[in-house]
């Protein structure tokens, strides 16, 4: 089904200072199994194509993004999660920390809401927070 996504995100670093993002999307949804997978695709600002594949299930988030930036980021609530954040100019380690991760659905919505903390090369710790809204353009999630 298509979808419209909204991803707000705040991440506060060392300095205190939040820095809060807003982006939009349109998209495809549909169910696999017990978890609400979703597909969009968005650019860098250098016209490169990103497609991110959302999987949304009981306490668990995962985001795989694939192009000119690739990662794969897994939130379980209580759980850390190593990877690698990949750019044109060489792959970063990073691990993040799930404090909570929680959805909601009605027919014609998803909520997800997570929150964490990042460690990026074990120099520099950022605390997380996305917001995820997924709407139904079209059909109900059931």
């Amino acid at each position: 089904m298509k979808v419209r996504i909204r991803i707000m995100s705040t991440q506060t670093g060392a300095d205190g200072q939040p820095m809060r993002t807003r982006n939009d999307y349109e998209g495809s949804c549909c169910r696999e199994g017990g978890s609400f997978v979703c597909v969009y695709r968005e650019s860098t600002d250098g016209g490169e194509e990103i497609r991110t594949r959302m999987e949304i299930g009981q306490g668990s988030l995962i985001l795989e993004r694939r192009g000119a930036f690739s990662s794969r980021m897994v939130f379980r609530e209580g759980e850390d999660h190593a990877f690698l954040y990949e750019t044109p100019f060489g792959a970063l380690p990073m691990t993040l920390h799930t404090d909570r991760a929680e959805a909601e659905r009605t027919r014609k919505s998803i909520h997800v809401k997570v929150a964490y903390t990042l460690d990026m090369d074990a120099s520099e710790r950022t605390s997380c927070m996305i917001r995820i809204r997924i709407d139904a353009l079209e059909g109900f999630f059931i």
